[in-house]
């Protein structure tokens, strides 16, 4: 089964990631870090990027300064579109790949990224989950663990889909706003029993 996870910032998908991971021995693939393995100077995204984003100063000492870079992008949609254009494609296929080394080492495979649906993985997955919390929650989440101010919580939280987005394009959303994690794993165990068998069904008939 190839499992999609998504949500918000702060939603606490690395929080799913894991207990899938150590219960059902999923193997997991997190297109955030691929995307930042690819920028590498050895990886397949830097020359373009560095050509591209190297006017602007965001090449420095021979690597992405990935601080300049955010500065910059948030500023310029048209650029933002300009970088995607060449990370996406180059994640995609790494993900592809990692799926046909894995899919028959490991009874599940998760792919998770916030831009799922967006950067096009929803054909790729048996089923997509939409990991969902509070934005109170996900705000004090957001100052506890990284030290966020609450302009740039509100400026991120602005730059996401909305709510209705992720459920609309996602087969079961799991509340992650419990204090109590268990309350989590009981809704992710309960989508495994449920959703599993047949969604190892709609993989066979592809």
């Amino acid at each position: 089964m190839i499992l999609g996870i998504t949500g918000g910032v702060g939603a606490g998908k690395s929080t799913v990631l894991s207990y899938l991971h150590e219960k059902y021995t999923a193997f997991l693939i997190e297109c955030d870090a691929l995307g930042k393995e690819l920028q590498e100077p050895d990886g397949a995204c830097f020359p373009a990027l560095a050509a591209l984003l190297g006017p602007f100063g965001c090449v420095r000492d021979g690597v992405l300064d990935r601080t300049r870079m955010a500065q910059v992008l948030f500023a310029d949609p048209d650029l933002m579109a300009d970088v995607n254009a060449i990370v996406h494609p180059a994640v995609m296929d790494r993900v592809r790949e990692l799926i046909d080394q894995n899919l028959d080492r490991y009874p599940l495979i998760v792919i998770e990224s916030a831009l799922l649906i967006q950067a096009g993985y929803r054909p790729v997955c048996d089923a997509v989950w939409y990991i969902h919390a509070d934005p109170e929650v996900r705000a004090q989440r957001l100052m506890v663990s990284r030290g966020y101010s609450k302009e740039r919580i509100a400026q991120m939280f602005a730059s996401q889909p909305e709510e209705f987005y992720f459920r609309e394009h996602s087969d079961l959303t799991i509340d992650n706003s419990s204090e109590d994690v268990q309350n989590t794993y009981e809704q992710i165990d309960r989508g495994i029993i449920q959703n599993g068998v047949l969604q190892y069904s709609k993989r066979e008939q592809r």
